[in-house]
């Protein structure tokens, strides 16, 4: 067993299937315990009796009804030497076999007047506990009186009795029940199902989510609400604990510049050179937290901008800090617009960030390269040493550091991330010859790179 607990549905169909099968079982027995308290020690002619006869019956040439026995009147009759019958079909043609009694062959006469009928001997002689029925054969609608043999004990009568009345109405119960209440009851939880796709959707950016408690069970009802005002009380501390983070950020700025200023100052040595490096990377860490924090309280622009033009502002306000760390800093990018629909600030801030991370990791030497293809994406290399595979899944998560006495706050990829996917698209890793390659796909406009190749075939 692997420990995962039924669905309800298939409790449920369990649950009346036990009751169900409780249910016949008491049945049976007060069945049982009527049988053997009644009296039952007569006996009364087979029904199998009657079906033998009307089948050993057919018509000659001339249209006579004769007797060819079948195997089971056969075995009857070895069974019964007294067995004895008298057939009438409805055109008044007759034929008997064995000793029928008196009664007999008076009652035979009004066959047409009679349906069905039991006769049990008052005294103790078999040959008068006979059956009258009507049945179809190889003759055609027949009239059958048999007697005489044949017999079964009221006893079994009565059992074989409750297996008709109980047993196979009970067996059938529960097979409908197998094969149509899960469905009801899955038809039934619809519900229930819609809310558990929708809880599955929420997560962090899920903000002000509320469940449905239409068309929910009343049971359930009390859950919904309950999972609502929790999500209410998640969602007021979330708010108040980054209000705090972006107050506390934008505080800090102060400190950390009057902090600045006072290191500055300072003789020149390792103590403020380390000093410094602390500062920078604590206004660092603060830029990053109000940067991240107003990018989500923020509504994204929807303007139709030209993806190459971020990219060579953001390379011409980024050379310089480059150039001053060691780096060559290259943009390769088409001569036809890549225009897409989106948020030119936020764009400006992706780039600039992963600019930032290759000056930062990319070993203080070589060429930081950008380049940007009419399809939408966007590549940053450098010649650095590179990410470590094992890192890949990780670099992105706020605060993640390689290193973690570098001066990097954790924060630049993840907000390449969500500005990425704000415009519906993606950033990835990509393994590559040398260094740490950054690749971001956004949506271009529909129609742009076919635009672009046939301008420049002409």
């Amino acid at each position: 067993m692997n420990g995962r607990a039924q669905t309800l549905r298939w409790r449920i169909t369990r649950g009346l299937i036990l009751f169900q099968i409780v249910a016949f079982m008491v049945l049976s027995i007060v069945m049982l315990g009527l049988v053997f308290h009644a009296s039952f020690s007569g006996v009364i002619v087979s029904g199998e009796a009657g079906r033998a006869v009307a089948a050993s019956i057919v018509r000659d040439g001339d249209g006579v009804l004769v007797v060819r026995p079948n195997e089971s009147l056969r075995t009857i009759r070895e069974a019964s030497p007294s067995f004895w019958f008298i057939v009438e079909a409805e055109d008044g043609a007759r034929v008997m076999s064995g000793a029928p009694p008196a009664f007999a062959l008076n009652m035979i006469d009004d066959a047409a007047r009679l349906k069905a009928m039991d006769m049990r001997s008052a005294k103790d002689d078999p040959n008068l506990t006979a059956k009258f029925e009507r049945r179809s054969g190889p003759a055609g609608e027949l009239y059958l009186l048999v007697g005489g043999g044949a017999f079964i004990s009221d006893f079994k009568a009565t059992l074989l009795l409750a297996l008709l009345v109980i047993v196979v109405p009970v067996t059938v119960l529960i097979l409908l029940t197998l094969a149509i209440v899960p469905a009801f009851v899955r038809r039934s939880l619809n519900g229930i199902l819609d809310v558990s796709r929708q809880v599955a959707q929420i997560d962090y950016d899920s903000r002000g989510r509320q469940l449905p408690s239409n068309d929910l069970p009343d049971e359930i009802v009390p859950i919904i609400e309950g999972m609502n005002e929790a999500l209410r009380r998640l969602d007021a501390g979330i708010e108040a604990t980054e209000q705090f983070f972006m107050n506390a950020a934008h505080e800090l700025r102060t400190p950390i510049a009057i902090a600045q200023l006072r290191i500055d100052a300072l003789p020149d040595g390792p103590d403020r050179d380390n000093l410094r490096q602390i500062t920078r990377r604590l206004a660092t860490m603060a830029h990053q937290l109000l940067e991240i924090e107003r990018f989500r309280q923020g509504d994204l622009a929807h303007t139709s901008l030209d993806l190459g033009e971020i990219l060579s502002e953001a390379v011409a306000d980024l050379a310089p800090y480059a150039v001053a760390r060691g780096y060559d800093l290259a943009l390769e990018k088409p001569e036809q617009p890549v225009r897409m629909t989106g948020d030119r600030e936020s764009l400006d801030r992706m780039i600039v960030n992963l600019v930032q991370n290759a000056v930062q990791h990319g070993g203080g030497r070589g060429t930081i390269a950008v380049r940007l293809d009419p399809s939408g994406i966007i590549e940053v290399q450098d010649e650095g040493p590179g990410i470590p595979f094992e890192h890949w899944n990780h670099v992105f998560e706020p605060f993640y550091r390689r290193n973690p006495h570098g001066a990097g706050a954790g924060l630049g990829l993840k907000m390449v991330r969500d500005i990425a996917q704000a415009h519906g698209g993606e950033v990835n890793i990509v393994d590559g010859s040398f260094g740490a390659t950054f690749r971001i796909r956004l949506p271009v406009q529909q129609g742009q790179s076919t635009d672009q190749k046939s301008k420049k075939g002409r």
